[in-house]
C-alpha cells in the first residue's frame, strides 16, 4: 500500500551550491535519509560544518500532522510531521505549544531535487529562513 510520502523516502545529498541560508553557514556536506518503520517517519540527517566537525539528528513521528511530544532539550518540547500531499512534506517543532521551527519539504515534479525550506523564530520575534536544495542519491 502506498503511502502518500513515499516519493521522499530515500537518501539525498545536500547541493550546497544551491543553498542560501540567513541563520548559520551553509554547511561543507550533508546528507537526509527518510524512510519509515511501521506508522513512523524517520529522517536521519548528517552535516559536516565548515569546521570539519559533523553533526546527526534524528526525527522521528507519525505523519498525522499532530504535535507530538518530543525530546528536544530547552528547545522543543513537541515535534509534528504533515504529508501535505505526494509533493510536500512538513514538520514543525514546538515549545510549550509555541511553534518555533517549521520545515517545507517539496519536490521536483520528476522527484530527483527535492527542496527544503526552514524557518525559525527568533527570540527577537524576527523569522530567520535557511534554503537547502537536496539531491535524490537512491530511491529507498
Amino acid at each position: 500500500m502506498s503511502k502518500s510520502y513515499d516519493l521522499f523516502l530515500g537518501e539525498w545529498v545536500l547541493d550546497t551550491e544551491l543553498c542560501h541560508f540567513e541563520q548559520g553557514e551553509v554547511p561543507f556536506a550533508a546528507t537526509y535519509h527518510i524512510h519509515d518503520e511501521g506508522s513512523d517517519l524517520i529522517f536521519d540527517m548528517s552535516l559536516t560544518d565548515q569546521n570539519n566537525e559533523t553533526h546527526q539528528m534524528t526525527l522521528c513521528g507519525k505523519p498525522d500532522g499532530k504535535l507530538a511530544p518530543f525530546n528536544g532539550g530547552d528547545l522543543v518540547d513537541a515535534l509534528s510531521i504533515t504529508s501535505v500531499s505526494s509533493h510536500e512534506l512538513n514538520s514543525a517543532a514546538a515549545m510549550n505549544g509555541v511553534v518555533l521551527m517549521s520545515v517545507i519539504r517539496r519536490l521536483s515534479p520528476d522527484g530527483t531535487q527535492m527542496a527544503v525550506l526552514q524557518e525559525v523564530k527568533l527570540p527577537t520575534g524576527e523569522i530567520s529562513t535557511n534554503k537547502s536544495i537536496y539531491i535524490r542519491k537512491q530511491i529507498h
